[in-house]
């Protein structure tokens, strides 16, 4: 799958002539931080994500698509609902074309955000009504976010931590997969 690239978060002032940055391909060692480096301020995802039709893809994609919200890149995506259990899991990201009205009208960046200190993590969670805080000490469960983070097989993370990080919908699976969802706050929304 390749990915179109563009200088401006508008689709209008993407088409303006120097605004391009052509095409890549989505690669597992493309990152959100070089595209921002490059100037990248939008990215098109050309077709769905489908996270049980093609894992290996979905898993990419979506990674990509977190990281791209944490630097607050504009993305144009569109995901198959029908392979999602709940989309409001994924609500903390940037809304696809095709999103129900709830994740458009009620996306905010930041709705499911982490922050890191030594030994410790911290979730802020508001993808559904009211604010629920995590604060994860626990050394397993710090070594599976680190696992999880770029995405990993399932079996490459301990049950129990699996198990606990699972209840509080924090990862995502993806075919045989998991993907950890919450992003960190890299840029702050301009509120002027």
């Amino acid at each position: 799958m390749d990915l179109t690239l563009a200088r401006d978060h508008s689709p209008e002032a993407a088409a303006l002539p120097g605004m391009s940055l052509g095409t890549v391909p989505l690669t597992d060692g493309l990152s959100a931080e070089a595209l921002f480096a490059d100037g990248c301020r939008r990215v098109v995802f050309p077709a769905p994500i489908a996270p049980l039709t093609d894992a290996a893809v979905a898993l990419r994609a979506l990674r990509l698509i977190r990281d791209l919200t944490s630097r607050a890149i504009a993305v144009t995506w569109r995901l198959s609902f029908e392979e999602v259990e709940d989309w409001r899991d994924l609500a903390h990201l940037f809304p696809p074309r095709n999103a129900p009205d709830g994740w458009r009208s009620d996306y905010q960046f930041g709705h499911l955000a982490e922050r890191r200190g030594p030994g410790l993590l911290q979730i802020r969670d508001r993808r559904r009504p009211g604010l629920r805080r995590y604060t994860l000490t626990d050394p397993s469960d710090l070594a599976a976010v680190a696992a999880l983070t770029p995405g990993c097989a399932a079996t490459a993370v301990p049950e129990t931590a699996r198990d606990r990080l699972a209840a509080l919908r924090l990862v995502l699976p993806v075919g045989n997969g998991l993907l950890w969802l919450p992003y960190r706050m890299r840029r702050w929304p301009d509120v002027r």
